[in-house]
């Protein structure tokens, strides 16, 4: 009869006891020391013998496994051998706690990410399981395999190796991302101090862009809409959005897939939410007068009225020279792209257009606004008036052109120290009514990646990013100056009234 030589228990390696580097290469786990050892083959199944060794190479294997498995060990000093770890007095095991649930019949608990799932070898080239062959795996063995279950590349055995004591126990808390729809825990507040919006909002935009998009391993169209908003509201990188989100991927590129669902998610809203609630053809001229206020209508007529200011976003410099000229502003000595925002008087934005070069003034950009947007020439009439700050100055005449009342600022002459009554009371009137459009500037930059300087490769999907904001706020949030009330009346009529009778009283 052969004699049985031994080999390791967990690998199967044969010790030559000839060969003394061989014989250096295995240690004995039959002592009491490794008790933490025992327990863990008996939890494979392996049946345990009078005379038991590990190969070095399978010490870190099965110490791993034992920290995967919950049990705690003690405290190591340095050069400490991992051998001379515990003993019985002092070995203690983490236990589950309530919030675990044992599920009864299906053994695994899911560390099959270290050995194959079949033969329970750890030094075989091994690959994942496939979804049906988890099911299988559950459904005719009684066994629970994790997602990132492995077996040998090769066939080994037909039968799974038995793991009795292996009793399955899942978390019964849920493995959710960083918001969800369903979420029973977070309020409205931290919905909105992460994505700017609300709960009922965010489910509102899901409904607009789900026909379009598909559920994916890592995302639902929900999941990608707040994905979307977190990155403007927050200005984290992709990398820190996809860990918040729990994002995994086979090659460990977290980067990769953020990035494709921004960009989905804003061609999505650009062609849902953009052309219903931003842009001069979304209103009628009918529309667009019931957007005025108290003071706009007693200050300067039942026109249309309009106003007109630009904003900046600030980027990075670029290598390429002929972009780096065209984002330079010397105005604001730095590297920008404008947009031009065109807002009624009680806060709502009638389009927001852009980007635009750096380099461009306000009557540069107005020039070109008016040369080629025609739907604005349709929305407006003669008598009309259009709403600016002192920047527009050197434009005027272009309004002026197409039959346009201009209201601006008052400018100090050459050696006058201040305005006129006339004039001071005119810029009274004129600022009275074009706060509005800073007031959503400050809203906009609310999301601080219109706040903070972004990168050139952003540059191309500036302007849906702005005008998916602006729409948004239009659709979504309250009027920022919604004066219509029989207050707000008297106020304007008071003001109207003083005006007059400064000017009056001032006169010839």
């Amino acid at each position: 009869m052969m004699t049985k030589l031994p080999c390791c228990i967990n690998c199967g390696r044969i010790r030559h006891t000839k060969n003394r580097a061989s014989k250096q290469s295995f240690r004995t786990i039959s002592n009491k020391k490794h008790r933490w050892l025992h327990d863990l083959l008996l939890a494979r199944g392996v049946e345990l013998e009078s005379e038991m060794i590990k190969c070095n190479q399978c010490r870190a294997v099965l110490c791993r496994e034992r920290n995967h498995r919950g049990s705690k060990h003690l405290q190591v000093t340095p050069g400490d051998d991992y051998d001379d770890e515990t003993d019985d007095s002092q070995e203690q095991f983490e236990h589950f706690d309530l919030k675990h649930i044992l599920i009864t019949n299906v053994f695994g608990n899911g560390d099959d990410d270290l050995y194959c799932s079949w033969c329970m070898k750890t030094n075989a080239t091994m690959m994942k399981l496939t979804l049906s062959e988890r099911i299988s795996l559950l459904l005719e063995d009684r066994l629970y395999t994790s997602r990132k279950a492995m077996k040998c590349s090769q066939p080994c055995c037909t039968i799974p190796h038995k793991r009795s004591q292996e009793l399955t126990k899942l978390s019964a808390e849920q493995n959710t991302h960083l918001l969800s729809e369903n979420d029973t825990i977070l309020h409205d507040d931290d919905y909105v101090s992460w994505t700017g919006w609300s709960l009922s909002q965010l489910k509102d935009m899901t409904t607009l862009v789900a026909p379009y998009m598909r559920t994916s391993t890592y995302r639902t169209p929900f999941d990608a809409v707040c994905l979307f908003w977190v990155k403007l509201k927050t200005n984290l990188s992709f990398r820190q959005i996809g860990t918040l989100f729990k994002i995994t991927t086979s090659e460990d590129n977290i980067r990769r897939p953020v990035e494709d669902t921004l960009h989905a998610v804003t061609t999505y809203l650009n062609n849902t939410i953009v052309s219903n609630n931003l842009g001069v053809a979304h209103l009628t001229r009918i529309e667009a007068l019931a957007h005025h206020t108290s003071y706009s209508g007693i200050f300067f007529g039942d026109q249309l009225s309009m106003v007109w200011d630009d904003t900046y976003v600030y980027c990075y410099k670029s290598n390429d020279h002929v972009l780096q000229r065209e984002c330079y502003s010397g105005h604001k000595s730095s590297h920008l792209v404008k947009m031009m925002s065109l807002v009624l008087p009680d806060g709502y934005v009638l389009d927001l257009i852009g980007s635009l070069s750096g380099k461009s003034n306000d009557s540069t950009i107005t020039k070109e606004i008016l040369s080629i947007c025609a739907n604005l020439q349709h929305l407006c009439q003669a008598g009309d008036v259009q709403i600016v700050d002192r920047g527009f100055r050197v434009v005027a005449e272009e309004f002026e052109t197409l039959g346009y009342d201009v209201k601006i600022p008052g400018l100090l002459g050459k050696n006058d120290k201040q305005l006129n009554t006339t004039d001071a009371n005119e810029s009274r009137l004129v600022t009275k009514c074009r706060w509005v459009v800073e007031s959503f500037h400050a809203r906009f930059k609310k999301w601080r990646f219109f706040s903070e300087q972004i990168d050139q490769s952003f540059l191309l999907n500036i302007g849906k990013l702005t005008r998916i904001v602006a729409a948004c706020l239009n659709k979504y949030r309250s009027l920022i100056h919604d004066a219509n009330s029989d207050e707000h009346k008297y106020m304007a009529q008071r003001w109207s009234i003083c005006s007059i009778d400064e000017a009056n009283s001032k006169g010839p």
